[in-house]
């Protein structure tokens, strides 16, 4: 994964609270503090330009069999 975040995500595309769900057609972008803060979306509206729970890292992958 770049270093830059990518344009059509924001700062979800290189945050480690980021899981990227894939389903056969889709990709959606989960925010992991949305389990134990409300402040944050569950899916968030991309791209997220700021946002105060981002830390930089790389999001985890998974899709909708693992839920």
């Amino acid at each position: 994964m770049a270093d830059e975040p990518l344009p059509e995500v924001g700062l979800c595309s290189v945050c480690v609270h980021a899981r990227i769900v894939r389903t056969p057609r889709s990709r959606f972008w989960m925010c992991r503090l949305s389990a134990t803060d409300p402040e944050f979306a569950r899916y968030p509206r991309l791209p997220v330009l700021r946002c105060s729970g981002h830390q930089r890292g790389r999001p985890s992958e998974g899709s909708t069999e693992e839920r």
